[in-house]
């Protein structure tokens, strides 16, 4: 469970970061989820070891599964990030 809040929280960060980065939208959208499927499972998984501090055999599956949950937030909160921004400034 905590490599899934990990993960996500991650990918938030990296979505707001997208978001803030690029220009445009679909920039932002295209690089929150690179991000988010490249980066934020390795991140999660990191932090998952660093506070059980053992490793199994199914850590891979985070790299199989992760990006199903992390690549859609990324891109969520990118595009709002941006969509908000415009908004802001009208």
């Amino acid at each position: 469970m905590t490599f899934w809040l990990v993960a996500a929280a991650a990918s938030i960060g990296l979505g707001l970061a997208a978001g803030a980065l690029c220009r445009r939208t679909w920039l932002a959208v295209l690089f929150a989820a690179l991000l988010g499927g490249l980066l934020a499972p390795y991140l999660g998984l990191r932090f998952v070891w660093d506070v059980t501090g053992h490793r199994d055999a199914q850590d891979g599956l985070a790299f199989l599964f992760g990006p199903m949950v992390t690549v859609p937030t990324a891109s969520i909160v990118a595009y709002a990030f941006k969509r908000l921004r415009r908004n802001k400034r009208s």
